[in-house]
């Protein structure tokens, strides 16, 4: 039977339910529609009503949805982003990520004896593969996509090697997109990225300092109404 699931954003479509559209995945088994979903915070938009045969979807889930490309998706996605059902349990020997997070199923012991044989790019699967455990020793702060791609973290949220290889595609999305304005915050990152944002967009590519608390009140302030008017331009 075809998992049936749903995004878990503030939609931009509107009308009768019956006219929501429905985007198939055939190779991942999985069908997204479109139905609102908020505003609301985390805990609401777990528990909120999808529709009949429908529920929130999982980060591994969406990522399939973002390798698809399908424009139907991508000004919900600009617009208001995407949430994922997943729940990330940091302890002092690492982080547990877990799908489709149930309450009573939180409890550490239980979820390391839940930990199967199973190990793949630095993380520990379960046997169901809906818990997945990551030691300390991760890579964390600003990376390259390859990087990112690579690290145990992103693997676990991913739930795979072979599923976050499909974030190679966010270039190929943002170029699509051909966005108005790309604000890199932190010229850390821009200098991580060695240009790659530059090439990418050019005069559409405006780099500022993060607004954070080592900067001067002023300068604070001078940043943040820099993004506003960026923002709505």
């Amino acid at each position: 039977m075809r998992n049936e699931i749903t995004v878990g954003y503030e939609g931009i479509f509107r009308g009768e339910e019956t006219k929501i559209p429905r985007i198939n995945l055939e190779d991942a088994k999985l069908i997204f529609n479109a139905r609102k979903a908020g505003p609301a915070n985390f805990n609401d938009l777990r528990n909120g009503s999808y529709g009949e045969g429908f529920r929130m979807a999982t980060m591994p889930e969406l990522i399939h949805l973002i390798k698809n490309k399908d424009e139907r998706i991508f000004e919900p996605m600009s617009e208001y982003g995407l949430s994922g059902n997943n729940i990330i349990i940091p302890i002092k020997t690492g982080i547990y990520i877990v799908d489709n997070p149930l309450k009573d199923q939180m409890d550490l012991n239980y979820l390391k004896c839940q930990l199967g044989d199973h190990e793949e790019g630095g993380v520990i699967f379960s046997r169901d593969k809906k818990i997945r455990f990551v030691q300390k020793g991760y890579t964390l702060g600003v990376q390259s996509l390859q990087d990112l791609i690579k690290n145990p973290v992103t693997i676990a949220l991913a739930k795979g090697e072979k599923n976050a290889s499909q974030l190679e595609s966010i270039p190929d999305i943002l170029k699509k997109e051909n966005p108005r304005n790309v604000i890199c915050v932190g010229k850390t990152v821009e200098k991580v990225l060695n240009g790659k944002l530059n090439k990418m967009f050019g005069h559409n590519l405006t780099v500022m300092p993060q607004p954070n608390a080592r900067l001067k009140s002023e300068k604070r302030l001078e940043v943040l109404q820099s993004y506003f008017g960026l923002c709505n331009q």
